[in-house]
């Protein structure tokens, strides 16, 4: 995972990861190339993402594309569609493709990696976090960022959903580990550091943990595990092709 650069904007100060909005628009594509064509008459023409106004529906298309790789392949192709068809990791997996995206949502995430399970958190602790980091919102704008980023991680499932917010142990499932690996593997991460690449730490789950998730994503078919001792041989066999577009 790469941090955006500053210069990056941030879908935060508008929306929150819309992992409800993706699981809609996800239901109606099609695999493959055809996808990318496809987003626009869907959203626009057929209004699969139930918005209200049609300012409204090319607003939120235009946010998913800044949050997502909706025009690479990676999205379209019969793996990743494999692993979103698991309801439990759909937050996890969306997280992680936003991470790599959105320069707000990665910037929060330390604070909110950092909190014991069972704290409570409360918005204005973010905003100043953030400030501290160096952001140069206005007062109102971080303020309404912060809850925004404070949804992200709730329905990604690092945060409770009722208020106030706690941190909890986030859903982990093979279908996020074989994402975060995927997305380690890509920038580089052979063997055991797999493990230890910042997606793999997002998932807030010990090496061991996300070895034994590897092996149970490897005997479904997403990815191919071969361990002896300290050395670990993970590849992507049926994810070549799948390519992302940059943020």
């Amino acid at each position: 995972m790469t941090r955006p650069p500053s210069a990056v904007p941030t879908v935060h100060d508008s929306r929150t990861l819309m992992v409800e909005d993706l699981s809609r628009l996800l239901a109606h594509l099609p695999f493959g190339a055809a996808a990318p064509g496809a987003m626009r008459p869907l959203v626009l023409d057929e209004n699969v993402l139930e918005k209200s106004t049609f300012r409204t529906r090319v607003a939120s298309l235009g946010y998913l594309r800044r949050l997502y790789p909706l025009s690479g392949s990676l999205m379209h192709c019969a793996p990743f569609r494999e692993l979103w068809q698991s309801t439990e990791a759909r937050g996890a997996l969306a997280l992680l493709l936003a991470l790599d995206r959105d320069r707000l949502l990665a910037r929060s995430a330390p604070f909110v990696l950092s909190l014991p399970v069972g704290q409570a958190v409360t918005w204005p602790d973010l905003a100043r976090f953030l400030r501290a980091q160096g952001e140069c919102f206005s007062d109102k704008t971080l303020g309404s960022s912060a809850r925004n980023l404070l949804s992200s991680w709730s329905q990604a499932g690092w945060l409770s959903r009722q208020v106030p917010k706690r941190r909890t142990r986030p859903p982990v499932t093979p279908e996020a580990a074989a994402l975060a690996l995927l997305l380690g593997y890509r920038g580089g991460a052979r063997g055991l550091a797999l493990l230890q690449t910042p997606q793999a730490r997002v998932l807030d789950s010990s090496p061991d943990t996300l070895d034994e998730l590897a092996f149970a994503a490897a005997r479904r078919g997403w990815l191919t595990y071969r361990r002896v001792a300290d050395v670990l041989e993970v590849t992507f066999p049926g994810w070549e092709g799948a390519t992302e577009e940059a943020p």
